[in-house]
């Protein structure tokens, strides 16, 4: 198995040095975190995986480990920018779907929401939003 990462993880990077990307996106389940790919190494360390990076290091469990993706843009999601009105009535759901709660504004919905990935649903318009 780590030989097959570590093989992945090859071929992430010569991907990258081929297509001039500047970044990889880590995706888990509490957020995502860009890096830059200049002077990059990645090592599986147990059950972690340990990127090292011009600038710092960082680690990111194998198993909280959603997707990863090189980017030519820091910074650049799949999500687009939050087009949710923080005073009008908001109805949030889990990322599966399951309807949690309806609310009068934003920041109500916030207060009442225990830590977790969300989508917040304002009529015709839905947005992801993570609470730590």
């Amino acid at each position: 198995m780590r030989r097959a990462l570590l093989s992945l993880f090859a071929v992430f990077v010569s991907l990258a040095m081929y297509a001039e990307y500047g970044f990889m996106t880590f995706v888990t389940s509490s957020g995502a975190t860009t890096l830059p790919v200049d002077g990059m190494t990645m090592i599986v360390d147990g059950a972690d995986l340990k990127v090292s990076y011009n600038g710092g290091n960082t680690s990111f469990t194998l198993s909280g480990l959603v997707e990863m993706y090189f980017s030519d843009e820091q910074g650049t999601t799949a999500l687009r920018e939050a087009v949710i009105d923080a005073n009008a009535p908001i109805s949030a759901y889990t990322v599966l779907g399951v309807h949690v709660g309806d609310y009068t504004n934003f920041n109500e919905a916030v207060q009442n929401l225990v830590k977790g990935s969300y989508v917040i649903r304002q009529k015709s318009n839905s947005q992801k939003i993570v609470l730590k």
